[in-house]
């Protein structure tokens, strides 16, 4: 039962009558939520009475525990210098470790594509005219710009991968805007991060030799851990 939060009559009168939180889809105004992980959708049905995402901000405890869990998977994504990127070059080697940094970037691109849409959508309506019609070639340099940092000498993947987000960023603007929530837009920003000062690529090391079996262990449980505590949405609603 939820006691001196202002703004929480209607909750607690639910509470009160129904015994559990109420859906989010029925509260008044656009309250944001914590995303999802595969770690918490396996350990909330062991505890009961666990309240629901858009509450969890009001219980100190597990919301720095959420924080905590997600910081981690950030730093342990698999790319340049961050300790995912450490962890992925020494389990598959530099040549599979760069693909797979590449395919981080490019799966953080998108979802920052998808979550970015909607604020882009606000600027067209707003802009007008010759404004509005520079936004596109504006964002068409961006991306190729994020494309010549992924795939610096491949033509054909730059065009792919800068048209390829225009097309979907025009899609979900014009065709499809629900595909928006499953995006978040911070993801463009942290892929901007990434190719622009932490690198997609891992540098190679002075001495190149096999993980003993404890280490290669320690290495998988950093995966493990990343796809537990990652998840594509930390913040939706709002």
């Amino acid at each position: 039962y939820l006691l001196d939060i202002p703004g929480h009559d209607a909750i607690n009168a639910y509470i009160a009558q129904n015994g559990t939180f109420p859906p989010m889809d029925t509260l008044e105004g656009s309250p944001i939520a914590i995303g999802p992980t595969l770690l918490m959708s396996l350990l909330t049905p062991l505890f009961d009475h666990v309240p629901p995402a858009y509450e969890l901000y009001h219980y100190p405890t597990l919301f720095a525990a959420w924080l905590s869990l997600f910081f981690t998977a950030l730093n342990l994504l698999p790319a340049g210098q961050l300790d995912g990127g450490h962890v992925t070059y020494s389990l598959f080697g530099a040549r599979r470790a760069v693909a797979l940094a590449r395919l981080t970037v490019v799966t953080l691109a998108v979802l920052g594509t998808l979550g970015a849409a909607p604020g882009l959508l606000s600027l067209l309506q707003e802009w007008h005219g010759l404004a509005g019609i520079l936004l596109w070639p504006i964002l068409g340099a961006m991306l190729y710009w994020f494309a010549l940092r992924i795939f610096p000498h491949d033509q054909m993947l730059q065009l792919a991968f800068g048209g390829g987000l225009l097309i979907l960023t025009a899609v979900v603007l014009f065709l499809a805007p629900d595909v928006a929530r499953y995006g978040y837009g911070f993801w463009l920003f942290w892929a901007f991060l990434i190719a622009r000062f932490i690198g997609i690529e891992h540098p190679p090391v002075y001495i190149d030799q096999q993980l003993t079996p404890g280490r290669r262990v320690l290495a998988w449980s950093c995966v493990a851990l990343f796809i537990l505590c990652f998840s594509p949405q930390p913040l939706y609603g709002g």
